[in-house]
């Protein structure tokens, strides 16, 4: 699931959870096409991030089922998933920056 996935789930059925089922999108090759995408790619992020924040402001508890999720899946739940997902990939830039000798 996406992040964008995620953030849609507690408010969305998960077949609307993404344009592509709720599946991550690939693009073709390991790099952005261009700067435009890459800069598409973080402002995706930073509304997503918003809109975690937002869910995390607004719901009244935080360990209630999500209307939309199965049994065990809880707003809470949602919001840390969505962070976990998150710091993985961020860790993920960093060591490749590392590797290419760009970080710092």
């Amino acid at each position: 699931m996406s992040q964008v996935g995620l953030t849609r789930l507690p408010r969305e059925p998960a077949s609307r959870c993404a344009a592509s089922g709720g599946k991550p999108t690939r693009q073709a090759g390991p790099e952005p096409p261009d700067d435009a995408a890459w800069k598409e790619s973080i402002a995706a992020f930073l509304r997503s991030r918003e809109r975690m924040k937002a869910i995390a402001r607004d719901v009244d508890d935080l360990t209630a089922k999500v209307p939309t999720g199965k049994g065990h899946q809880t707003y809470l739940r949602a919001i840390l998933l969505v962070a976990d997902h998150a710091a993985y990939h961020v860790g993920q830039l960093i060591a490749v920056r590392r590797a290419l000798g760009i970080w710092g």
